[in-house]
């Protein structure tokens, strides 16, 4: 009903809510204008109209450049060709060189490894001379004194036939006569030969190492002398070349700066524009959302005007409808209609009670069509006259503990004028439906009265054999009763 009548308190907040955040948007726009515009104000650039002839004539002056700089290219490469010569002599020094300072390398690189083999070989050699030496120094079958008395001995012992002169036992093994030495003479003269062969080699390496180095000088001075040659002819022939290709090159980084440059601001003055325009669209949105929202509050109704007029109209409906004794006929916040003071379900009549629910269905729809409010324009009215005449729908009641005399002479008198209530029904139906074209009403009744006969649109017979039989047409009781038999 609140957002039906317009009378909730939603709507004003989307309002405002909608013009706080198109308020803050415009002030986001308009700061970013701002700096953009001072920007481009201190740049002295203001308009698109200016940047453009000036971005043409640097693209015009970049083409230029980039063709001056393909033709000093074409005659650097074509008087490049003077010293091919020049360039295959100085790589061919520079790749000998390369191969001397590889074989030099390895000479160097074999000779640090013979150095550990020749101070093995001379370690060997004095070994040999120490053991030569010991077994000179050291006898140990000289005995000079007697070991029980200590007397000296006349001549020294020694082995005869396997048996020891001095305590006579005998030798199972070989023993060597203390008189003989052996002879490492052989093993001596091999292990130097073997180094002198060892140094004679390591000279040759380092010999043919001295050589390569000279070699290796001499090509360097080779390589050093073709460069300075291919330095020398090429300054003379492209040096001229080079400076007006470097001259153009800082000619040409310069515009391509300044293009760039032009090209930005070109871009954030499109982007300034598109700022103005969304500024322009913000602001007449917000315009338009303030006009929106002031429109509202001077239209809004109140709440409590709403629920006045409502209970006004539930009071004339009331009255058209025949209600006795209507009185005290309002709306409570609630949205709960009072008759005669008391709420509707507590009056102590189900005829009342269907009376008012009636009167309080078609008070809303006719205020909501009449202002014209968000309602579909129709309404359906099941069985009108529940509990109001014999043969209408009817549902068990129960005394009203609350019900007074009053209640009960009401009840007595809507029973009396059941059927002049129900025609009244129908009449204020009819007679509203045509002062307001477009609404529809429609009544689902099981007895309509007379003053409906032309408004019937179509009728059920309630007989199965008598088609239509109802609104569900195969809903005639066939199948529930044979289920049963």
């Amino acid at each position: 009903m609140n957002i039906m009548f317009g009378v909730s308190d939603d709507e004003q907040s989307t309002l405002s809510r909608a013009v706080e955040e198109l308020g803050a948007e415009e002030r986001e726009l308009a700061r970013a204008v701002q700096t953009l515009r001072t920007f481009m104000t201190d740049a002295g650039l203001t308009t698109i109209e200016e940047i453009d002839p000036e971005s043409d004539r640097l693209k015009v002056r970049v083409a230029e450049l980039n063709a001056q700089k393909r033709t000093i290219d074409g005659n650097i490469s074509a008087r490049g060709d003077f010293t091919v010569e020049l360039r295959a002599n100085y790589a061919r020094n520079e790749k000998q060189a390369q191969r001397i300072q590889a074989e030099l390398r390895d000479r160097d690189t074999l000779a640090r490894r013979l150095e550990p083999l020749r101070a093995q070989y001379a370690d060997e050699i004095r070994r040999l001379d120490l053991v030569a030496e010991s077994l000179n120094l050291f006898d140990s079958l000289t005995v000079v004194t007697c070991p029980a008395c200590q007397s000296k001995l006349q001549s020294p012992p020694k082995v005869v036939d396997n048996e020891c002169s001095l305590c006579h036992s005998h030798l199972t093994t070989d023993v060597t006569d203390g008189e003989s030495i052996p002879d490492l003479s052989t093993e001596r003269r091999s292990l130097v030969r073997r180094l002198n062969q060892l140094l004679e080699f390591a000279q040759e390496v380092r010999a043919e190492g001295d050589k390569l180095r000279r070699k290796l000088s001499a090509a360097n001075a080779e390589v050093r002398e073709a460069q300075s040659a291919l330095d020398r002819i090429s300054g003379e022939i492209i040096s001229p070349f080079l400076t007006q290709r470097d001259e153009i090159q800082q000619s040409l980084g310069d515009t391509r700066v300044e293009l760039k440059t032009m090209l930005r601001a070109r871009q954030m003055l499109l982007q300034l524009q598109q700022k103005e325009v969304e500024l322009l669209r913000t602001s007449a949105a917000l315009k338009e959302a303030r006009a929106r929202k002031a429109g509202y509050l001077k239209n809004a109704t109140p709440r409590d005007t709403t629920l006045a007029r409502i209970g006004e109209r539930l009071f004339s409906i009331l009255e058209d409808f025949g209600y006795p004794k209507v009185d005290l006929v309002h709306v409570d916040r609630n949205l709960v209609p009072f008759v005669r003071g008391r709420r509707y379900d507590k009056v102590g009549s189900s005829g009342a009670m269907t009376l008012i629910a009636l009167a309080w269905e078609l008070a809303l729809f006719e205020l909501a069509f009449e202002q014209g409010s968000g309602h579909p324009g129709f309404v359906i009215v099941d069985s009108p006259q529940k509990n109001l005449v014999p043969g209408a729908v009817t549902v068990p009641t129960t005394p009203n503990p609350g019900a007074d005399e009053g209640d009960a002479e009401i009840d007595r008198l809507i029973t009396t004028r059941s059927r002049n209530i129900v025609e009244n029904i129908y009449r204020h139906v009819v007679s509203w439906l045509a002062k307001h074209p477009g609404a529809q009403i429609i009544f689902v009744d099981n007895q309509p009265p007379s003053v409906a006969d032309q408004h019937i649109v179509i009728r059920y017979s309630q007989n199965p054999d008598d088609p239509p039989y109802g609104l569900i047409e195969n809903e005639d009781g066939h199948a529930s009763e044979a289920e049963n038999r």
